[in-house]
């Protein structure tokens, strides 16, 4: 099993681009797929994708719309 995890907050891409992606690794690849889409708004993405919630993460809310959100994906609570 593969996992291919994407993340998609705020309004500058809408879920057509989470779906593009979804496709495109489903294409290419012959492996079982688990592609897991972090979001506060699952609203139009494809029923193949997982959808789990934002992590939580500690910087200014100035900050939350760039990169630095990808940070919290190394938090305690993934680690398995």
């Amino acid at each position: 099993m593969q996992t291919v995890i994407c993340m998609k907050w705020g309004t500058l891409y809408g879920p057509e681009y989470a779906n593009r992606l979804h496709a495109m690794v489903r294409r290419n690849t012959r492996r079982p797929l688990r592609f897991v889409c972090f979001t506060e708004d699952a609203t139009g993405l494809h029923p193949g994708i997982e959808v789990q919630p934002l992590p939580p993460i500690r910087i200014p809310a100035h900050h939350q719309r760039f990169p630095w959100r990808k940070m919290s994906l190394w938090g305690r609570r993934w680690a398995t």
